[in-house]
């Protein structure tokens, strides 16, 4: 089954930290009122790489803070609206998220009841994908199709078909973001060539194409073989296996998984049954990816 990762063998170093200035941008806007009820006062760098945000509540959420279920609900609102693609945080939580940092609510109500919670970079990465639309097969093709990949000059060009096999010859740390989209690109159609690949089980490699922010691997299942209802059940397990594999990986997947992480793409694995049509998406964040390969 998860003999699939076998397809990634196509051709964040340390970057200066932006929090402090975009804290310092978002502290400038405050007093910043998300809602009615709900107050932004502050917003200040703690340790380097967590982003607090002090909050204010009046009587319409104040009594929120004084038990369980008020706070679970306080907890999740706020981590959908960080991770909505309406917050006005927005470049925030990407900030956050490229440096594997933290944000973390203060609550206070007018009777000074105070409360903590915290979002790790993972989490926030995960909320912000289950947020986004959720594609079918024809709006990959459409927007995998419109995304713009950036020309690089002469002076980097390279011979890429000699080097797609062979990514010991491709240096990321002095290649620019153009190029890192031309390799990539160039590595999906590499990879789409050898398609469709059997992979054993009932289950059919079909493709590999970028969707919004992510590498998608389409996998069919026939479902006179496998009931893409176990599929669901193991999810969790599965992911673990795989991203188990990522660490484990040879230089070829190391080096796709690191192509992926400076380009801030997670990784997808789209099983479809080819009766139901039902599907079962397993979503690598960028963040996993990044811890699995010691980034």
């Amino acid at each position: 089954m998860l003999m699939l990762l076998a397809v990634m063998l196509i051709a964040g170093c340390a970057q200066k930290s932006k929090l402090k200035d975009i804290v310092e941008q978002e502290n400038a806007g405050c007093p910043y009122l998300l809602e009615d009820g709900v107050t932004v006062t502050k917003v200040e760098l703690a340790n380097g790489n967590t982003v607090a945000f002090f909050i204010s509540l009046d009587d319409t959420y104040g009594e929120f803070l004084g038990e369980e279920e008020g706070r679970d609900l306080l907890k999740g609102g706020m981590l959908h609206w960080f991770t909505d693609g309406d917050s006005p945080f927005k470049e925030a939580v990407e900030a956050v998220i490229n440096e594997g940092g933290t944000i973390g609510c203060a609550f206070q109500n007018e009777e000074g009841t105070k409360w903590k919670c915290e979002f790790e970079s993972y989490e926030l990465e995960e909320a912000r994908y289950e947020n986004a639309s959720i594609f079918d097969d024809d709006d990959e093709e459409e927007i995998a199709d419109s995304i713009a990949y950036e020309d690089y000059d002469d002076t980097e060009a390279v011979d890429f078909e000699s080097l797609a096999n062979n990514s010991d010859d491709l240096d990321l740390d002095n290649m620019s973001d153009g190029m890192k989209e031309t390799v990539l690109k160039l590595g999906i159609e590499e990879a789409n060539k050898t398609m469709p690949q059997d992979l054993g089980d009932g289950l059919t490699m079909k493709s590999v194409k970028l969707a919004g922010s992510n590498l998608v691997y389409t996998v069919g299942v026939d479902e006179d073989l496998m009931d893409i209802a176990m599929l669901e059940m193991a999810r969790d397990v599965m992911k673990e296996a795989m991203i188990g594999m990522v660490k484990e990986g040879d230089q070829d997947m190391q080096f796709i998984c690191r192509l992926l992480v400076e380009t801030n793409r997670g990784m997808d694995f789209k099983y479809v049954g080819n009766t139901s049509d039902k599907s079962v998406n397993i979503h690598l964040t960028s963040s996993e990816l990044k811890r699995a390969i010691g980034l």
